[in-house]
This record gives C-alpha cells, structure tokens and sequence, in this order.
C-alpha cells in the first residue's frame, strides 16, 4: 500500500510566493533581493529544508525553491528533493519555468516556456523528453515575483483579505487562485528569538480545507508557516540559517497515520463479492467527495460529504460519460510504454500465441505476470517509472499499477491508474484497517467477461478493475476507490492535490460485505 508522498510542490510554491521579498531594480549585474534557509518540520520531527532565493538581472527576475525532505513509510526512509525556478520579466510577464522533483532515484522534470502564441511544455528527460504546444496562459495569472509584488501592494494598501491567482511550475499549466486572510498578531520564536508576526490563513483553490498559516514579520518576511496535511500531521517551515536547516533529519513515519480502521471488521476480504460501504468526510472547509463512478464501484451521494459506495464484482457499472481518452493510450513519464525495458517484456507478458484472446483476458493475464514479475515488494522505492520497474522488478503498489498500465497500452488496451483504500487483516501491526493503495482499471471491448449489455449501457466496452499486487485473483470488494488518473504528464501532480483534503479526513463503516 501506499500513502500521501507527492503533495509537497504546490504548497512550497505558495510559500515561496507568501515568503516576501525587497523589490530590486534590475541592473546589467546579478543582484540577489533575496536568499532564506528554513528547517521544515513534519510531526515536531525535523524532516528536511527549504532555500528560497530571488535573484535580478538584465530586466529579468529569478525565483528559486530547493527543497529537501525525508519521511519514514512503515521502517522504511524515502527522500524526496524538489527543485523549481521561475523566470519572468520585470513588469510579471512569464518567460520560462522548471520543476524537478526526485521522489528516490526518479527525476520528473516539467519544462515550460512561455510566449504570446502559446505554451512549449517538454516533460522528461535526455532522448526520453516530450515536447507539446499549449494554449498561451490566462494574462490574470501572475507568475511568482509579480505575485508577491500584488501581495505587497495589498498589504501597503491596508487590505485585510487578499486574493492571487498564480502560476506554479510544478502543477504545469494549471494556474491556482489563492486567498489570504488576516488572523490576528502572535509572536513567534525565531533563530532564538521572539519575533511579532502577523497571522495570515491561506486558502488554495485545488487544495479545499487545507489549513495553510503564515507568520509574517515587520518587514513582510514569512518567518514561520505551518500547512495542516491531515488531522495530527502538520508540516512547519520556520526561518533558520543554512546550517541549522541543512542538520541531521530524523524522519518521521508518515504511513501508519493514514490507516483508516472502519465500523468492523470484514471476514474473508479477500473473496468479497461484493460490499457496500459508508464513507464520510469530516468537514474541512469546503473539502468535497468526488468518487468515481467506473470499473465494479457505484456511488450514492447522502449529501457532498457522505456516500454510499457499492462494490459488485458480478455486475461491472453502465459506462455513460467515462469513455477512455487519448491520454489513456499515451506514453508518458510515468507511464513509459515505449521504453526499451517495458518493450522487451510485452513477449514475455502476453506471447504472440494469445494474440487472438479477448480484451479480458489479456487484461487479466497481464495483471498475473506483472504481480510475478515484481519479485521484490517492499515500500522502499519512492516512485519509480514503468520502464524502470519493468527493469528492476521491485516496488509496491504504485510500482505494480503504473507497469501494469504500461503493458496493457503497449498492446493497445486504454488503461488508468486508479487511487483508493484497500482493506487489509494487518499492516504495520495494525489490524483490520484500510490503507491508501494504487490498482489499474483497463478498458476492455469484450462485455467485460461475458456480461450482459443492459438499457444505456455503451457497448463498445466498459472499465474493469486490476489489482497486480493480489495473488491468485485479480481484484475484490474490499477496495474502495478514490481517483483515477491518466497519468498524464502535466496532470499527474494535479491529480495528487485532489486526494490532499482526503487524508485524514476520512471514515469508513461497513454495510454489507458477501
């Protein structure tokens, strides 16, 4: 299974944003307005650092975010190092912008260049990079030094609730809109000080109820900001110098925090059927369930914070308005179907023999060879590519879903990656619970096993569900699923925002379960 991992961009993008900096008019010489070190904290652990620069030069402003974090899933340690710098002209307009982030020995790199015409976004690296042309951005989106000017403007001006829309690397092309608020007046210890700072509460627009507060000094500077991921779990960055920042980490266990335990306990989940399940978000300002409606899951709304969610293996769900797309067919960077090293497995996964199989069971017969495949299953890789898990056979969840996504769009089946809640007897000495966890829905053309079309029902095909990590079976009823994704470069991290307001906030009571 696997938890909350790949949240940390956007929200480090914001407190660059947020962090405050002294305007510099630019010269022929590089001129550094300016350069902070901060201690980033998870639960009360020192976790990592964050660097924040801003440098002028030649009528054009560099903005600059290198972070380093390490957190514990279960025993084992997984770092994750973040990189973004920003160009833009002098008076806010975009030229160029780049995100590295490094989850362990994977770089996913989003490149972005900006122009009147449109927009060049190249994902990727070396021979394996992607370049494809966007529409040009939405003017009313500021990029990051002409948003913190905005900001600073508003503040002169005594406004007391300030709204941005920025421009964030990380997210691609996706701009946020943001609103700050003041909160009061607390002093704040700083570098072994006390510090009178100005409370601000932030609210994201693709992040609804989480709870993000800066601490800004006299002169406009965050010393502290605090983002609340989930009930008991905070994340601090508190303003230091570089080597108190850059100290030895201890890394906070992150994983058992995010097990859900239900109502009951469910016997035989393994070989459940089917099942209906409760589920409920606690209210989080504004947070809302958005629960597919594909593969064996039917929802019921009570209301935008509770559900009821009905498995049926026996009865796959009428597919109206959740046709597969291109980008369920494409190669991306996660999903590198065209690499060297899944190409050289797609014999070994499914012989020319079994061409004439159905969808089906091509789906089902690559589901078994990726769950063989994978002969080392543990939480130590980060994230890794299809190509590189074809490569390696190591990973868990996430590295058993992105290959089997891979190998069924090499051999043209459309296929996504679906995120949601497993139910397990036992996991990190926890019994009965329900852990975040990663499987592959495939489109298939075959009625799905033999199963009747009925009144509605699009023939032409349907999603199924397949869990690579199961042994013996390819999926049951004790899965609960949350999102679906292409794995779409550019959207892929947009994709991983919208389960932030889910963690922690979630309950689970059991029905039914046959």
């Amino acid at each position: 299974m696997k938890n909350i991992r790949n949240h940390l961009p956007l929200w480090l993008a914001v407190l660059c944003v947020l962090a405050g900096s002294v305007h510099v008019r630019a010269s022929d010489e590089a001129v550094t307005a300016f350069d902070r070190w901060y201690v980033l904290q998870m639960s009360g652990e020192h976790a990592g650092y964050v660097h924040l620069t801003e440098r002028h030069k030649a009528g054009k402003i560099v903005t600059q975010t290198d972070m380093s974090i390490s957190i514990k899933r279960g025993d084992q340690a997984v770092s994750i190092e973040h990189a973004m710098w920003f160009v833009e002209t002098e008076d806010g307009k975009p030229i160029e912008s780049s995100s590295t982030l490094k989850p362990g020995a994977l770089a996913i790199v989003h490149h972005l260049k900006f122009s009147e015409d449109g927009i060049e976004q190249t994902t990727g690296q070396g021979e394996a990079a992607r370049t494809t042309t966007l529409p040009a951005l939405d003017p009313s989106y500021l990029p990051p030094a002409a948003a913190q000017r905005h900001i600073e403007n508003m503040i002169d001006s005594g406004q007391e609730s300030i709204s941005a829309r920025l421009i964030d690397a990380s997210m691609g092309v996706t701009p946020i809109d943001m609103t700050m608020d003041i909160a009061g007046r607390e002093n704040v210890e700083v570098l072994g000080k006390v510090v009178p700072a100005v409370v601000w509460d932030a609210t994201i627009s693709n992040m609804p109820g989480v709870k993000v507060r800066e601490y800004v000094d006299e002169q406009g500077r965050a010393v502290k900001t605090t983002v609340q991921l989930m009930q008991g779990m905070d994340m601090v960055m508190i303003e230091a110098d570089e080597q108190l920042a850059k100290a030895k980490v201890n890394p906070p266990e992150v994983m058992a925090r995010t097990l859900i335990r239900p109502d009951k306990p469910i016997e035989n989940a393994r070989g459940l059927r089917r099942a209906i399940y409760r589920v409920s978000l606690e209210d989080r300002g504004g947070a809302a369930l958005h629960l597919p409606r594909a593969g064996y899951q039917r929802v019921v709304y009570d209301n935008q914070s509770t559900a009821a969610v009905i498995l049926d293996l026996g009865t796959p769900v009428n597919v109206i308005d959740d046709l597969p797309t291109d980008a369920d067919l494409e190669t991306s960077s996660m999903i590198d179907h065209e690499s060297g090293a899944v190409r050289k497995l797609m014999d070994h996964a499914l012989p020319e023999s079994d061409v004439e199989m159905s969808d089906t069971q091509k789906a089902t017969q690559l589901r078994a060879f990726v769950h063989r495949h994978i002969d080392e299953k543990d939480l130590s890789v980060g994230l890794a590519t299809a190509g590189q898990v074809a490569a390696t056979a190591q990973g868990d969840c996430t590295e058993h879903a992105v290959l089997l996504t891979a190998l069924l769009r090499a051999h043209g089946i459309p296929a996504r990656t679906v995120t949601g809640l497993l139910y397990v007897e036992e996991f990190l000495n926890q019994e009965g619970v329900f852990g975040y966890h990663m499987w592959t829905q495939a489109w298939v053309t075959d009625g799905a096993g033999g199963w009747p079309a009925g009144p509605g029902v699009v023939t032409g095909g349907r999603w199924i569900d397949l869990d690579a990590v199961l042994s013996g079976h390819d999926f049951d009823a004790a899965h609960i699923a949350l999102s679906v994704s292409s794995m779409r470069d550019g959207q892929m991290v947009n994709d991983m925002i919208e389960m932030l307001p889910l963690f922690g906030g979630l309950t689970v009571e059991v029905i039914e379960a046959e």
